[in-house]
């Protein structure tokens, strides 16, 4: 899981917690548990493992590649002879 989402986890399970024994109030204890399961969920951060070999391309994050063409660059760029950086 992403450390960002810690925070997030531990509230709601708190909460779910804190309804179910102190507040005896079962159902909201409930759906505060499946937040922090859905929240647990958003949060993932899985090893990912690039394939070998040159002649594969492969997608940012969990994206799928469905075209690869040569494109125009933007007009913003396209008339600039200076680079980046300089």
């Amino acid at each position: 899981m992403h450390p960002e989402g810690t925070k997030f986890v531990v509230a709601a399970g708190v909460l779910a917690l804190f309804f179910w024994f102190v507040a005896d109030f079962d159902v909201l204890g409930w759906l505060l548990a499946g937040l922090a399961i859905w929240i647990f969920t958003f949060f993932r951060d899985p090893d990912r493992v690039t394939p070998p070999g040159d002649a594969i391309i492969v997608s940012p994050a969990d994206g799928l590649v469905c075209q690869i063409m040569d494109d125009a660059a933007p007009q913003e760029i396209a008339d600039s002879d200076r680079v980046i950086g300089e």
